[in-house]
């Protein structure tokens, strides 16, 4: 079983019963990784009626700046169903991840990104969070499809928007076995040992 939900500490109140599905996106907000779509994903499930509340931690001032001027966003800020939160200490963040429903692990297929390390998707994973996690990452796909422990989408706004709808419609019932399925396929297989050959393969 997973241990209790923490207490966090401001800016991040923790979650109640009665909350939203809470989903977080932990890294960078630089233009590459192109926020803009995935927080248009969150404006258009919102208005849909799905309750999620989305929290954005790592971006520098100069990119939540930016982030901002995307339509709806301040929208979705003064509903409090977006929040944006700068980096603090790893260790702290780590522990309180298992307070939130889902990490968000939506990545652009681009080429820089298409052979990248899903290093949040394993973050996620391990503190029991289902994901959310975008199409076109060969190694996403695989930890996705093989821990059934979260659902994969399109990296296009109505198709992240759906997958929330989805998503925070398991967390109203209760996704334990999702959580225990996440948790479980870190443990198991998101670890170094695990993937030593891969690398080795890789770099010939």
């Amino acid at each position: 079983l997973l241990a209790p939900r923490p207490a966090l500490p401001d800016p991040l109140p923790a979650p109640t019963r009665h909350s939203p599905c809470e989903c977080v996106y932990i890294g960078t907000h630089e233009p590459a990784r192109q926020l803009d779509v995935v927080l248009e994903g969150v404006r258009q499930a919102v208005a849909e009626g799905v309750d999620v509340r989305a929290t954005f931690i790592g971006g520098r001032p100069d990119d939540v700046t930016r982030l901002r001027g995307a339509p709806g966003v301040l929208s979705l800020e003064a509903q409090d169903r977006l929040r944006f939160v700068p980096p603090f200490p790893r260790a702290q963040l780590l522990e309180q991840l298992p307070a939130f429903d889902v990490g968000l692990s939506l990545i652009p297929p681009t080429d820089i990104f298409r052979e990248s390390s899903p290093t949040k998707l394993t973050e996620y994973s391990g503190a029991g969070l289902t994901v959310l996690a975008s199409s076109g990452i060969p190694l996403q796909e695989q930890f996705v499809t093989e821990s059934g422990a979260g659902e994969l989408v399109r990296f296009d706004p109505a198709a992240i928007a759906v997958g929330l709808g989805q998503l925070a419609t398991e967390a109203q019932r209760c996704h334990g076995s999702r959580r225990r399925a996440a948790r479980d396929y870190a443990l198991r297989q998101l670890t170094y040992d695990q993937h030593v050959d891969a690398l080795l393969d890789w770099v010939g």
